[in-house]
């Protein structure tokens, strides 16, 4: 079993078909979250991408398995896709019936910080599952670019210059994608791991204690604004780690951390930069962020931030962070996605 799907020239038919359909049958879209109207081409980038990676885990899952998966094609309203999983039928035998398991797929990209459910997301699908158990199952698409250019990658541009051959398409690669299994992430899973998020709240940068370059000038005196706040030798206990403005957050910013560091903060006038400076190697570690290793020598920020221009948070959410994820499966808490998708494509 394979945790990659190279794509063919059908699944882009399929994809690129549903989503013109999709676009055609309503009349008029706009953007979840701007409100704004979409054309044609905005449509083609959202669904067109997502239902190649449901194409590529249902590729997947059928290579470890005599079951064919049947993947939920049709024009329908949210209000009647609410409670479905995405494996819709399966076909066994040559009788086709419902799944055993309740599946999702969803795309995840490398911006993406956390993994998770909102609450009205988890509702529905508890619901939709009728008991039975259920999984999301994580893939990015992965498109090899023409030299260093990034955008020459881009789905929807070697999509038309295969279909079209039009030389305005030409700086784009040839048609290529890869599905890559990242993550599967059972909702029991996440209950048991994950971090609640309600509406209101912030949404905060999960790659925190970045490293910086210096605090002194050559002279050894520091620089401007910046002051020691404290030595810590052979510290184990926890500490908060301060907000931009200098608060701390009481629910998700105290950190369990181990070693030898100074706490150096400066004072702006509209934020207060904070630093430390392991004397030696150092841990931070909790169970929303996950664990950090710092080297001895080196200096590094020492703020939560949060991410985005309105980080405040319109929804309740059950969230992991998807570096804590990761460490999960290290460690062997959670199992490694592909062991997950072989149990996945024989329970089915």
């Amino acid at each position: 079993m394979n945790k990659f799907y190279d794509f063919v020239l059908k699944d882009f038919k399929k994809a690129f078909g549903f989503s013109v359909e999709y676009y055609l049958a309503k009349n008029y879209h706009s953007g979840r979250t701007s409100g704004e109207p979409r054309g044609l081409g905005a449509v083609m980038d959202a669904f067109a991408n997502g239902k190649l990676i449901e194409i590529g885990v249902k590729k997947m899952i059928e290579t470890a398995c005599n079951k064919k998966m049947i993947l939920d094609f049709d024009m329908k309203s949210i209000a009647e896709v609410t409670n479905e999983p995405d494996i819709f039928k399966i076909n066994q035998n040559n009788s086709e019936r419902d799944p055993h398991l309740f599946v999702e797929i969803k795309r995840t990209t490398q911006n993406d910080r956390w993994i998770g459910l909102s609450e009205e997301q988890l509702a529905s699908m508890e619901k939709g599952s009728k008991g039975r158990e259920i999984y999301n199952i994580y893939c990015s698409l992965i498109s090899k670019p023409t030299g260093d250019n990034l955008s020459s990658a881009d789905v929807v541009g070697m999509y038309f210059k295969k279909i079209s051959n039009l030389s305005i398409f030409s700086e784009f690669s040839d048609l290529n994608a890869r599905a890559n299994l990242e993550f599967i992430l059972s909702v029991k899973d996440l209950k048991k791991f994950g971090i609640q998020f309600p509406q209101g709240r912030v949404l905060y940068e999960t790659q925190l204690f970045q490293k910086i370059k210096r605090l002194r000038r050559i002279s050894g005196e520091l620089l401007p604004k910046i002051k020691e706040v404290n030595r810590y030798s052979s510290f184990n206990d926890s500490l908060f780690v301060p907000l931009m403005n200098g608060n701390n957050d009481e629910i998700y910013g105290s950190f369990d951390i181990k070693g030898s560091f100074i706490h150096y903060v400066k004072t702006n006038d509209k934020s207060q930069p904070n630093y430390i400076e392991c004397i030696e190697d150092t841990i931070i570690q909790n169970d929303v962020f996950g664990r950090f290793y710092l080297s001895k020598g080196s200096i590094y920020s020492f703020n939560l931030l949060t991410i985005g221009r309105d980080p405040i948070l319109k929804r309740n959410n059950l969230w992991i962070s998807k570096r804590r994820l990761l460490q999960l499966i290290e460690n062997k808490t959670i199992k490694k996605p592909i062991v997950i998708l072989k149990e996945i494509a024989k329970n089915i």
